[in-house]
């Protein structure tokens, strides 16, 4: 049996999303801290909110009126396709009240805002992808995954 390159696979993947700062992704969020929850809906209340910011490298494409990935009823004219690595990371913005990382992962229920390209003023969310399409783009070689894709949408 012939010995596997999927690691050297993911390396290089992982590389060349790196290496795209061209379509590097700006993130928008806000921290909340403090506060009390409320009884009734868990949301918080009298926190102090933040805003930050952060950078997300990706393979970004838009997607054309009419192409073979709009056969899945998700995806509209105008929506932005992102692969990242397979576990992505948010790198934040310096001169923020707080610094590092954070992941992808971690955004998802903090209102997230995508600007793409960055510094276009264009704003995106994510969207939840149908079990199709998410199992059409997940490529996992030998157990590994090698990349992450997401669908953003033009917020309104």
């Amino acid at each position: 049996m012939m010995p596997s390159n999927a690691s050297f696979a993911r390396r290089r993947m992982r590389a060349n999303v790196a290496q795209r700062g061209r379509n590097a992704v700006a993130v928008h969020w806000s921290e909340i801290s403090g506060g009390i929850a409320d009884p009734l809906t868990g949301a918080l209340r009298d926190g102090v909110e933040t805003s930050v910011s952060g950078t997300l490298n990706a393979l970004a494409r838009e997607a054309p009126p009419q192409s073979g990935e709009r056969r899945f009823v998700e995806i509209e004219a105008g929506d932005v396709i992102l692969d990242l690595d397979p576990e992505p990371q948010v790198v934040l913005a310096p001169g923020q009240l707080i610094s590092g990382t954070r992941t992808l992962e971690e955004l998802q229920d903090k209102g997230a805002r995508f600007e793409y390209p960055r510094g276009s003023r264009r704003w995106f969310t994510q969207q939840k992808l149908g079990e199709n399409l998410a199992s059409s783009w997940d490529v996992v070689i030998e157990g590994q995954r090698m990349l992450k894709t997401i669908l953003l949408r033009k917020a309104t």
